[in-house]
């Protein structure tokens, strides 16, 4: 059919959740989706409907992205407690392997759109619960392969895992130095211990 235009839409939508992370939701105006797509504003609609339903499309996409990443990375690794270490590490790196880190687009989510926004609240809490059950899992495995006491439990220090987590995110977008963020996760590590 002629006057169609085909795009690669995991392309279109790798460049929005890029605009979306550097700029938030609001910021971004339907010029800055055009421009990146290299759609316009009707077929952007037809594609993807309004604003709202990319911003929640493209959110609920970096979720799965992020938990898929999460697992593979922790299931990678020789040992429960190696994983998370690796998780909190790598973290540290990436949120300096930039010159301008404009944050995690999950964290920039939570701050600009959870308290006005019921669907991306109801994503992130839901996340946010997913997160710590994958961390609890790990946990409660490094407590069998004797790596994290017994005695510790492991739900509550998930919780911890995923705030210093997105805690260091959030502070990178200060801009953080990478010998502060690589101690700060070596101390949410100690919490193992």
């Amino acid at each position: 059919m002629s006057g169609v235009k085909k795009f690669d839409v995991e392309a279109v939508l790798d460049r929005v959740t890029e605009l979306f992370r550097q700029k938030g939701f609001v910021a971004a105006s339907l010029q800055d989706l055009e421009k990146v797509t290299g759609l316009g504003r009707g077929s952007l609609y037809n594609a993807f409907g309004d604003k709202h339903a990319l911003y929640v499309s493209v959110l609920e996409r970096s979720l799965r992205d992020s938990e898929a990443k999460l697992r593979a990375m922790l299931r990678g690794a020789p040992t429960a407690l190696e994983g998370i270490q690796l998780v909190l590490r790598t973290s540290a790196v990436r949120c300096c392997s930039t010159k301008k880190y404009a944050g995690c687009f999950l964290g920039n989510a939570t701050s600009e759109r959870a308290n006005c926004d019921g669907d991306v609240e109801s994503m992130l809490g839901q996340a946010f619960r997913g997160q710590v059950a994958i961390f609890k899992e790990q946990l409660v495995r490094a407590q069998g392969e004797g790596d994290f006491s017994s005695h510790r439990d492991a739900e509550s220090t998930a919780r911890c895992l995923v705030v210093g987590l997105q805690g260091m995110s959030l502070l990178a977008k200060i801009p953080a130095n990478q010998d502060l963020l690589n101690g700060i996760a070596e101390e949410i590590l100690r919490v193992l211990h």
